[in-house]
């Protein structure tokens, strides 16, 4: 909902044709096929995941859209290495939203600790970071920490 919400604040007279729930690419590839069925002309795809994002990606490329479509626009969030990918090659996903495996590794050992040792806020954040096609430093940083 905030992603739509700030969106449609965003960019005014875009039309959200539909909202599908999806975390993988094989679903996100069916949910984005059936949309396209209904509304061919579909040219942005925004996932909360950029496995689903990248299912949207590959349908549209499936329903003939060139990799890089200049009306085409996907984006997604976490960084998987699929997308990034992508965005590095210049293609119509254009974005992610990505989270640092090495800022997710350093959460997942610091929060124990800090609950073990009973401290008051145990959270942790991790950094997000917008990548796209011009960020290609950040990008190898990331696909780096992925391998």
């Amino acid at each position: 909902k905030g992603m739509i919400d700030a969106f449609t604040r965003l960019a005014p007279g875009v039309d959200v044709v539909a909202r599908e729930q999806a975390i993988d690419p094989d679903t996100g590839l069916a949910k984005a096929h059936a949309i396209l069925a209904k509304h061919p002309d579909l040219n942005i795809v925004l996932g909360v995941t950029d496995a689903a994002a990248y299912g949207g990606f590959k349908a549209l490329q499936q329903a003939g859209r060139k990799k890089d479509d200049t009306k085409a626009v996907v984006g997604g969030q976490d960084g998987a290495v699929p997308s990034l990918l992508a965005i590095r090659q210049g293609t119509f996903y254009r974005a992610s939203a990505a989270l640092a495996p090495d800022d997710i590794a350093n959460a997942v050992v610091d929060v124990p600790l800090a609950v073990a040792a009973g401290k008051a806020d145990p959270s942790a954040q991790v950094p997000i970071s917008l990548v796209g096609q011009d960020d290609t430093a950040a990008i190898d940083a990331l696909l780096a920490q992925n391998s």
